[in-house]
């Protein structure tokens, strides 16, 4: 199982390799405050927000946030409410637009998806990549 750590680990190391930047940079005349969407009990100032759009755009993000000695943070639907989901001065990297499913194992149950995927999207790829299976996973 890819943990956060070395999905981290691996996105740095392929940073190294890949050349040009898929993030779009959106930047701010002043502070940008982000939230959570549905409680907004968490406003924290962040230096910039981009949106990724791809794998490419992580790295070239997270490679040029590095060389800026900028930390990062990461976030997807928002819908977190614990007041763990952005941290005070860091480039908010948007991974909405990462939101695929890479691959599923039927006989096993297993999937791989993109970071920014919601259960929406992923139980609608559940239903369609099942449709006339006899045992069916997660719906």
């Amino acid at each position: 199982m890819l943990t956060r750590r070395n999905f981290l680990i691996g996105s740095s190391a392929l940073a190294l390799l890949s050349s040009g930047c898929s993030g779009r940079w959106l930047k701010p005349a002043g502070p940008v405050i982000v939230n959570d969407l549905h409680g907004q009990l968490n406003p924290t100032q962040v230096a910039r927000v981009v949106q990724v759009t791809t794998h490419g755009g992580l790295q070239e993000v997270i490679r040029r946030a590095g060389n800026e000695g900028q930390s990062i943070s990461v976030a997807g639907g928002r819908h977190a409410m614990g007041g763990q989901q952005f941290g005070t001065g860091t480039v908010l990297i948007d991974t909405t637009s990462l939101n695929r499913v890479l691959s599923f194992d039927p006989a096993r149950g297993l999937i791989e998806v993109e970071a920014g995927i919601q259960w929406p999207e992923l139980v609608g790829d559940l239903i369609r990549v099942q449709g006339g299976l006899t045992r069916q996973w997660g719906i």
